[in-house]
């Protein structure tokens, strides 16, 4: 029903400027009246449009091809629809207790690690060159050889996933993104951070009374499970904006 009412993002001047219309749920849709241009697409075509650009990485003008449509509507489908999934599908991103994650702990993090709270690493994702310079070198990734967009996932010891920061620049370090996007506040005094030997983030958890967990690189059923996280950590290379 939202998605039926939402108007395409213009830019965020020109949006709030418009002061777009709203309605609540209870009213009757049938009355209500989308503002701007009406749609050239269904909205099953639309979110198909937008789900096949982030699985399958197709460039604006492809997907403006393939539906017909001008390269500037794609990119406002798009930017719309990212904006209102943002909105409906951030609670399922939940911060768990302390006391939850012990209920869920896995054995052999009982028996190495009993005060993990969540392992961290940082992701890339592919983006387009943008077109200003300046934004090209701070979305430049060495390390990828591409621009990139970059952010910091944590995942508690059962495999759920519980932080995803905001979006940094591929320029952007690891230790800067967890310096910078407000992560630590969610510790508790004496909570492990599971992270890779490439953090160096020892002293900054230590000011929130919390340390650093570093898993060999061979320990049975641990090195397997940290390997599936990675797996995780992984599929949101496979998106691509």
């Amino acid at each position: 029903m939202k998605a039926s009412v939402m108007h395409y993002w213009k830019g965020q001047k020109q949006t709030l400027q418009e002061a777009p219309m709203r309605y609540a749920m209870d009213d009757d849709p049938d009355l209500f009246v989308k503002p701007g241009p009406g749609r050239k697409l269904k909205l099953e075509i639309e979110l198909l449009l937008v789900m096949m650009r982030l699985r399958l990485g197709l460039l604006v003008h492809d997907l403006a091809f393939r539906f017909q449509i001008s390269d500037a509507l794609v990119s406002s489908i798009f930017i719309t629809w990212i904006k209102l999934m943002r909105l409906e599908l951030c609670h399922l991103i939940v911060w768990p207790s302390k006391n939850a994650i012990k209920e869920n702990l896995p054995s052999c993090f009982k028996t190495f690690y009993p005060n993990v709270r969540c392992i961290i690493d940082c992701t890339e994702i592919f983006i387009e060159t943008p077109s200003s310079l300046d934004t090209q070198a701070q979305c430049w990734s060495d390390y990828k050889h591409h621009c990139t967009i970059k952010f910091l996932v944590a995942i508690t010891p059962d495999g759920m996933f519980s932080y995803v920061s905001p979006c940094y620049g591929g320029r952007a370090s690891d230790k800067f993104i967890f310096n910078n996007c407000a992560f630590v506040f969610n510790l508790e005094p004496n909570d492990q951070v599971m992270a890779d030997r490439g953090f160096k983030i020892k002293e900054d958890l230590m000011v929130v009374q919390a340390r650093l967990a570093i898993p060999p690189s061979t320990c049975g059923k641990l090195s397997m499970i940290v390997y599936a996280f990675r797996r995780c950590f992984g599929n949101f290379q496979n998106c691509k904006c």
